[in-house]
C-alpha cells in the first residue's frame, strides 16, 4: 500500500506579519488508488462553481464556498480523503531567529515532520500501513541547509530512527519529497483550501470549520509550541 500527502501553508513565519499570528501547515493524506479520482472530482467541482479549470486562491474564496467544496470531497470519499493540519502561535517562537533563513527553513522542515507524524498515526487507525509514502508540498524556498539534511533525507533519517536523539514515532516506509506549483496541480489547491479554512477560522472568519472536520472526524490540530 501506497500514500500520498498534499501540503500548503497559511499565514507567515515571521514574527512582524501583520495580521493574526498563526502559521499553519494544512492538508490530507490519501490512498494513492484514491489520488487521481480526487484530481478528477476537483476539476468537476472547479467548473461547477467557477466555469474554470484555473486555480482560485482558498483565501480568495467565501468561507461559504470553502465548505461547499470541503463537504463535497469528505462526501464523495469518506475512506480516501483525510485532512491534517499543524499550527504554530508564532508570537511565542522566542528563540527562532526569524531574519536567519536557514533557520526558519530547517523549522519548516520540523513542522513538515511533526504533521506527516499526525497523518502516519492517522492512517495506522485506518488500518493503512505504507511501504512508500509520497509527500507533496506547494512549492517553497530553497534555503541551502549547509551541513543540514534537507526534507527527504531528514524524514527517511528521522523515522528510520538514524539520528542520535530519540525517534518517538517510527515508521519503514520509504518517503520522497516533491514540490509542486499549485496552479499545475489540483490536489495541492485543495490543500491550500484546507490550510487557508483552518486558518480563517483561527481568525474568526470560519467559525463552522470546525465543524466540518468534527463531523469528518478530524482530531484538533497539534498547536505548537
Amino acid at each position: 500500500m501506497k500514500t500520498n500527502i498534499f501540503i500548503d501553508d497559511s499565514g507567515q513565519l515571521h514574527i512582524k506579519y501583520p495580521k493574526k499570528h498563526m502559521f499553519i501547515y494544512g492538508g490530507f493524506w490519501a490512498p494513492e488508488n484514491e489520488v487521481s479520482k480526487i484530481n478528477t472530482y476537483y476539476s468537476i467541482i472547479k467548473m461547477q462553481l467557477f466555469k474554470s479549470k484555473k486555480e482560485v486562491k482558498g483565501s480568495n474564496m467565501s468561507p461559504k464556498i470553502k465548505k461547499r467544496i470541503i463537504n463535497r470531497i469528505c462526501k464523495k470519499f469518506p475512506q480516501g480523503f483525510h485532512p491534517i493540519f499543524i499550527c504554530v502561535n508564532v508570537d511565542n517562537l522566542d528563540r527562532l531567529n526569524f531574519n536567519n533563513k536557514r533557520s526558519v527553513q530547517l523549522f519548516k522542515n520540523y513542522l513538515i515532520r511533526r504533521l506527516i507524524e499526525i497523518a502516519i498515526l492517522d492512517q495506522r487507525r485506518y488500518g493503512y500501513y505504507s511501504r512508500d509514502t509520497d509527500i507533496f508540498i506547494d512549492n517553497q524556498s530553497k534555503t541551502q541547509l549547509g551541513f543540514f539534511d534537507s526534507l527527504e533525507p531528514y524524514l527517511n533519517k528521522y523515522f528510520h530512527d538514524r539520528y542520535a536523539s530519540r525517534t518517538y514515532i517510527k515508521n519503514s516506509a520509504n518517503f520522497k519529497a516533491k514540490f509542486l506549483d499549485s496552479k499545475a496541480s489540483n490536489l495541492i489547491q485543495i490543500a491550500d483550501i484546507l490550510a487557508n479554512s483552518k486558518y480563517q477560522y483561527y481568525t474568526g472568519k470560519f467559525d463552522t470549520f470546525k465543524i466540518i472536520m468534527s463531523a469528518k472526524k478530524v482530531k484538533d490540530p497539534l498547536k505548537l509550541p
